[in-house]
This record gives C-alpha cells, sequence and structure tokens, in this order.
C-alpha cells in the first residue's frame, strides 16, 4: 500500500514522505478498508507539530478517518461484509490507501452519499452535533459566538446553531471567510477577532477551538446560563507557544476560579469526539445518525474545501496552518 509517513516532527513540508509499505492485516474485530479519501484535520496539524500526546512518535502513520470499501474482514465481524461502503475511524494509520479500523468505528453508508462527504460527517460533523445539540443544548432564544467558524467543525456549528433558531456570530480570522458564511446564511454576522470584546455578557453559548487566553475573554462573553464548549487548543501552535513545556500551556488557560463559574452561571464544557466515542458510543451512534439525516434533508450542507493529492500533505497542512481554508480536507488516492 501507498502512506504517507511522517517521518519528522516539524514544518510541513519536510515532515512527511509518500512511501510503499505492507498491507495491514485486520484483527479478528477490524475490517480492511481500500481508502478512497482520507480526512485531514487541525489535530493532526498539532501531531506533526509534536503537540498532540496521543499522536504516534515518528516513523508512523497519522489519519483518524477514512472513507472507502471493504475489503476484508476478521473473523470476530458480524455486521459488516466486503464491498460495503464504510466511513470509520482509525485512530491514525489513515493516510494511507489502505486502514484498518475496529468494526465498532465503521459505519456503513449508502450508495447516494458520497465518499468525501460522508468524510466531513464522521468526525466534524459529529463533534458539532455532540457540541451544539447534547452539550450546549443550542435554543431559538441562544446568541451563539463561533470562533473559527469557516474551519471544518465551525461551518457545521454555524449550521446547526441557525437551524436550532439561534443567532450565528462567526468569528473568522478573514473577511472573505466570513462574507461567505453570511452569503449562504450560516452566520448572522461574521467579526474578526479582535472585535468579539463587543460581544460581553451578550452570547449564550460560544465555541472555542483556540483554547490559551481566549478561554478567559470567552468567559466574560457569557451572559448569565451561558455555555463555553473548548474542542481545541490551536493556540499551541505559535512559535511562542511551541516552546512551552506541558505546565506552562496549561497555565497559559489561565486560572479558572470555580466559585465564579457557580456565582454567574457559566459554564465550560470540554469536548473530544475520540473520548465520547470510547465512553459513550450510544451518544456517538446517535450523533452520526442525526448528522447524515439532516445532511440527506438539506439542512447540513458539506463543502469540500479541496481534494489534495497524496503527495501534497504538506501543502494541505499549509493551507490549514494559514487559515484560508474552508469545511473540509481530503486526500484522494485516485490521484
Amino acid at each position: 500500500m501507498q502512506a504517507i509517513q511522517l517521518i519528522k516532527h516539524g514544518k510541513a513540508q519536510e515532515a512527511f514522505k509518500l512511501v510503499e509499505l505492507e498491507d495491514p492485516t485486520p484483527a479478528p474485530d477490524e475490517v480492511l478498508i481500500d481508502v478512497a479519501y482520507s480526512g485531514i484535520n487541525f489535530a493532526e496539524v498539532m501531531a506533526r507539530q509534536g503537540l498532540y500526546e496521543a499522536a504516534p512518535n515518528p516513523p508512523s502513520i497519522l489519519g483518524y478517518e477514512v472513507a472507502g470499501t471493504i475489503s476484508a474482514i476478521g473473523n470476530q465481524v458480524k455486521h459488516l461484509a466486503v464491498g460495503q461502503k464504510v466511513v470509520a475511524l482509525t485512530r491514525f494509520g489513515g493516510y494511507a490507501s489502505k486502514a484498518v479500523a475496529k468494526e465498532l468505528a465503521c459505519t456503513a453508508i449508502p450508495n447516494n452519499l458520497p465518499l468525501a462527504d460522508a468524510l466531513a460527517l464522521a468526525t466534524q460533523a459529529v463533534t458539532a452535533c455532540i457540541g451544539a445539540k447534547y452539550l450546549a443544548n443550542i435554543q431559538a432564544h441562544d446568541t451563539v459566538l463561533v470562533r473559527s467558524a469557516a474551519g471544518g467543525v465551525g461551518l457545521f456549528l454555524c449550521q446547526m446553531a441557525k437551524n436550532a433558531g439561534a443567532k450565528v456570530i462567526a468569528v473568522c480570522s478573514n473577511k472573505e471567510n466570513g462574507a461567505w458564511l453570511v452569503a449562504h446564511s450560516w452566520a448572522d454576522k461574521a467579526i474578526d477577532y479582535a472585535d468579539t470584546a463587543g460581544y460581553k455578557n451578550q452570547a449564550s453559548v460560544i465555541f472555542n477551538a483556540a483554547g490559551g487566553k481566549t478561554v478567559k475573554e470567552d468567559l466574560s462573553l457569557l451572559k448569565a446560563g451561558g455555555r463555553l464548549v473548548i474542542f481545541g487548543a490551536s493556540t499551541r501552535l505559535s512559535k511562542k507557544a511551541n516552546k512551552l513545556n506541558g505546565l506552562r500551556t496549561l497555565l497559559s488557560f489561565g486560572w479558572i476560579n470555580p466559585l465564579k463559574l457557580i456565582m454567574e452561571s457559566k459554564s465550560i464544557i470540554g469536548l473530544n469526539v475520540l473520548k465520547v466515542g470510547d465512553s459513550n458510543p450510544v451518544l456517538l451512534e446517535n450523533a452520526i445518525k442525526t448528522t447524515h439525516t439532516a445532511y440527506q434533508s438539506g439542512d447540513l450542507k458539506v463543502h469540500i474545501h479541496k481534494e489534495y493529492a497524496p503527495n501534497q500533505m504538506g501543502k494541505a497542512h499549509q493551507d490549514i496552518e494559514k487559515r484560508i481554508t474552508k469545511g473540509k480536507l481530503v486526500i484522494s488516492w485516485a490521484h
């Protein structure tokens, strides 16, 4: 098989190498997938930089979501068959033309659902669904502020909040992305990161993929009863943050006084969809069904920013880091 191997931590154009490796063999409870598309996520950018503790060390294969066709199954697999199209969480190993995944981590997809769209729904839409529907419980009267709004998860968060009837404020790194969200009616208004202070004590729900000092800032933007959902820590990618050890990175979020949260009736919620899948697979399954239903009805739109060739992984990572992308990025193994 072909694989995009992480050979060292560091700059995107120097970190990856396209290599030929032996095909993996599925364990008894696993399936082998001929991969059509591998998903690219911001968490993998952090893994490339050596900032994602759960990621394997180089040389390794990153990537934790794929879409394709099952080519072999383990002898304990009961509900999937060779020839089925699936989207799967791979827990790394996804940057390859063949990948193995646990049966429970696979979802069969209908033939009328494009594989690239299915991949976008797999992790990013499910993360947004769990955050918007189950954790934040967005209501029609809410004002929802979404950071990194044009990104993979942010795009779905905006749509889900709008579908719930809420007012959506999209926070974007550039005016083009913000205007694009408003033009599609996925946000009521788009603002720059510097303009968030104007919403002090006005937001009901905030979704934050940045972490660091923005957490305390966002708490000041929440009104009583407000919910701050944190699902990332992209500020760790700054040059300064790269030099921080784990303790100093933790301290960069600032000290949060639990008593103050009680007195002001505000809450902070952490979200890691992989952990949800481990401890609450029923919730994950419900979120997958919800997103697929919304997609089929037209309530949820997928935007594929670009299909990259396997030898363009460095470029794909660079594009994410520059914050010039919108929606989902995928590697196409048909190239």
